[in-house]
């Protein structure tokens, strides 16, 4: 991680787990218990997690804080299933609807340094979506999950003019459709390259 001058400390560290303790974490994030980069990303954000709470870089004085700032480190680093709203809701044992409010919340409070993973996401789902075949060479379609498409809705709504909202399919489950203007702003305002987006390019 950053040393105070901006530089970069590589660190080689062996994490011992037995096969019981394997096996929890893996279904705790939905990932296989051989997923060896998924176990060194939790691992990492764990220590990012520690990093900054003991050098009082980000202290937590509330439940709320400390949900916040764990759910930030595993979505910084990546980690399978982070933002998803399933996974966070048996992570920290709430409900569907307090899992979405944390997500929405850890978001908002750290876009900043979320946002090259948020970039990502978007760029992913977005990297091929196709029309719909409806003749309307303004509409198109794309996959993700319903935890990143309320990040965009959200950014979408956040726009100073109105814009064309992002719909679920009702033909596909898990498939949204929108305008070419709304993807253009998406990607504008998370610096995603428009050439990236075939309905865009």
């Amino acid at each position: 991680m950053p040393d105070q001058r901006g530089e970069v400390n590589s660190l080689s560290l062996g994490v011992t787990l037995s096969s019981v303790e394997a096996q929890a974490l893996a279904d705790a994030f939905g990932v296989a218990v051989d997923a060896l980069e998924a176990i060194a990303a939790i691992a990492q954000a764990a220590l990012d997690e520690y990093s900054l709470f003991f050098s009082r870089r980000r202290m937590a004085g509330t439940l709320r804080d400390v949900r916040e700032h764990r759910l930030a480190a595993l979505l910084s680093r990546g980690v399978p299933g982070a933002a998803e709203e399933a996974t966070v809701a048996r992570l920290f044992a709430l409900t569907p609807g307090q899992a979405r409010t944390l997500l929405a919340g850890t978001r908002a409070r750290y876009l900043s340094e979320l946002r090259p993973a948020l970039a990502g996401a978007v760029s992913a789902a977005l990297r091929g979506p196709g029309r719909t075949g409806r003749g309307d060479d303004d509409e198109v379609w794309f996959r993700a999950t319903s935890s990143l498409v309320a990040f965009m809705r959200e950014l979408v709504a956040s726009a100073p003019d109105g814009l064309p909202p992002i719909q679920a399919s009702a033909r596909r489950s898990g498939t949204y459709t929108t305008r070419k203007t709304t993807l253009e702003y998406v990607c504008a305002h998370m610096d995603v390259p428009a050439a990236e987006v075939e309905a865009l390019a």
